[in-house]
């Protein structure tokens, strides 16, 4: 992705490529973004990350169902998972919304509706990875019994 998307990469105006996009927000800063990129390698990187969507939300999906085995109540890591089933719906939304946009619909409740998609996306992430990482740190599981090092 990042290769792909080096083209949507211009500094000062883009430092970080399809993430301005993604929190664009305002109409201005849409068509400021968009004077710089080719509509098609925009819709190519949106395309290329419907795959992406997929990869990671089955990897953080597994990841945190296979951490069920440390905890007594099992419907801890299936909250973590749930949320890394939402994080991917929210991408396909965001992704959805900025389609629509750059294939030539109109209206800033879509930027602000992919803004608001990519900041929760981003938040149950964050939420996903770091409960991944506190329970492959962690050497006791719900019983109290040491588990081996990861």
């Amino acid at each position: 992705m990042r290769y792909q998307g080096a083209a949507l990469v211009h500094s000062p105006v883009s430092k970080r490529g399809i993430i301005d996009l993604e929190f664009a927000w305002t109409e201005a800063r849409f068509a400021e973004l968009m004077a710089l990129w080719k509509p098609w390698e925009v819709t190519l990187n949106f395309y290329l990350d419907f795959l992406f969507i997929v990869a990671y939300t089955w990897f953080f999906w597994t990841a945190a169902r296979h951490m069920r085995a440390r905890f007594r109540k099992p419907a801890v890591p299936g909250v973590f998972a749930a949320l890394a089933l939402a994080a991917g719906g929210l991408d396909v939304v965001e992704n959805g919304l900025l389609l629509f946009r750059v294939l030539g619909g109109s209206g800033t409740w879509a930027l602000q509706g992919a803004a608001l998609a990519a900041a929760l996306k981003f938040a149950a992430l964050a939420a996903v990875a770091a409960f991944l990482l506190w329970t492959a740190v962690s050497r006791r599981n719900g019983t109290g019994a040491t588990i081996p090092a990861l």
